[in-house]
């Protein structure tokens, strides 16, 4: 086995670019008052917690 080490003549590797395509495709959702007499309240708390998390990390 041969183990080799390099000194400062070796190229450090490039990390590999992380690209966040999060928003191209999730959007606010929008209600319409007939959904929120529909809907009840722990689904109203996911759809606005979903739409609030889209605004700010997307900036929608």
């Amino acid at each position: 086995m041969s183990i080799r080490g390099c000194g400062k003549s070796c190229a450090i590797p490039t990390l590999p670019a992380i690209v966040d395509t999060g928003c191209s495709w999730v959007t606010p959702l929008y209600l319409t008052d007939r959904d929120i007499g529909l809907l009840d309240a722990r689904t109203k708390r996911a759809l606005l917690m979903h739409s609030e998390t889209v605004e700010r990390n997307c900036g929608f």
